[in-house]
This record gives C-alpha cells, sequence and structure tokens, in this order.
C-alpha cells in the first residue's frame, strides 16, 4: 500500500531534480546561464516540485499562459535537505502541530514552506497519495536562484512528446518517457517537519 505523504523524486548522491514552468522569456535566460536570472523574479514566492506529473497537471501539459517551458532544475542534495529541515506546512496539521497560533507565527516567518497535493497519474487523474512542494519565499528565492542550482534542462519537448501519446491515449507508451522518480530517503528528524 502507498504511504500517504511521500517524496517522490529523481536523484542522484548529490542532486535532486525538481520542475517549475516558466515563460519562454524566463527559460531561454536560464538554459543559457544555468541559474534564475530576470526576468525571474525573487520579490515572489518560487514553487518547485520533484513530481513531473503534479506539473504537468498544474500546467496543463505545458499550455497555460507563462507556462509554456518546463525545467528540469537540479539542485544541491544538502540544500534540498536543509529546506526540509526549517520548512513550515502551509496548513496547521494536528498531528504536526499542537497549537494553530503559534502554527500561523512560524508561518508568517517561515522562509520555507511545504503543501501536499494529492499526486496525479498520467491522465492528470488525483491519486490517493500526496505530492510535495516546496514554497521558496522572498527570503531565500535568490539564494535558490543563484547558488542551490546545479543544472537546468530544458523538459518542453519531452513534455511535447508525451502529451502527443496521452492524447493518443498511448499510456503505456508515454509511461516510458517519464523521469523515473523514486522514494526519496528523509531522516525522522525531516518526518516529523513534514508530518510524514
Amino acid at each position: 500500500m502507498q504511504q500517504k505523504y511521500q517524496i517522490r523524486a529523481t536523484f542522484d548522491c548529490n542532486n535532486i531534480a525538481v520542475y517549475a514552468a516558466f515563460s519562454s522569456s524566463i527559460a531561454d535566460v536560464a538554459l543559457q546561464n544555468q541559474k534564475l536570472l530576470a526576468p525571474f523574479s525573487y520579490h515572489r514566492m518560487t514553487w518547485i516540485k520533484p513530481s513531473f506529473l503534479w506539473l504537468m497537471y498544474r500546467s496543463n501539459w505545458a499550455e497555460s499562459a507563462g507556462m509554456e517551458r518546463i525545467l528540469q532544475i537540479w539542485i544541491k542534495r544538502t540544500e534540498w535537505d536543509n529546506a526540509l529541515k526549517e520548512a513550515i506546512l502551509t496548513t496547521p496539521e494536528a498531528h504536526v502541530y499542537k497549537d494553530a497560533k503559534k502554527w500561523r507565527k512560524q508561518l508568517d516567518k517561515a522562509r520555507i514552506r511545504v503543501q501536499w497535493d494529492p499526486e496525479r497519474n498520467i491522465k492528470n487523474e488525483r491519486l490517493n497519495y500526496k505530492s510535495i512542494q516546496i514554497g521558496i519565499t522572498t527570503a531565500l528565492s535568490e539564494t535558490y536562484a543563484k547558488k542551490w542550482i546545479t543544472k537546468i534542462e530544458d523538459m518542453t519537448p519531452i513534455t511535447r512528446q508525451i502529451q502527443a501519446l496521452v492524447a493518443q491515449k498511448n499510456y503505456e507508451k508515454a509511461i516510458k518517457f517519464l523521469p523515473e522518480e523514486r522514494i526519496y530517503p528523509v531522516n525522522d528528524e525531516i518526518c516529523k517537519v513534514l508530518g510524514i
């Protein structure tokens, strides 16, 4: 049975892949410089997701306005793990926070926010387990954009290829092109923070 809260991701010994959808103007600069530079804004919350299919749901397969380019952003696992350690959930889950007022104060000050949303399958259908999203506030946005990132790759062509197969209802073939995501290991400290 699938655990309700579980981080699934593409990762290696040193880095983890997260996904984001951008306009072409942001994506082109990011790919050229291998950093997130202007017109990317450091003055708004930045959400990153290790689930490719959740971003497909969120961006409508890269067809939503301003989300027509899909980037795979590799970041240092040390930075990812540190972010998880200091994260505050966006909802006051009773099994994590005993005091809702205290949680509210923590959330207001948080540099990292975590939201759990229903994972999606290749058909964009909700699954009965959750996918993690990391919200990086303005306090850390520029640091993330310039220092955490080790590589940025354009996933737009493969996204279009998968989308075409999905449109043909050729799901079995489409799944073969998806990034391989597996359970990301987290220690007891992080499990407690995230409510896992």
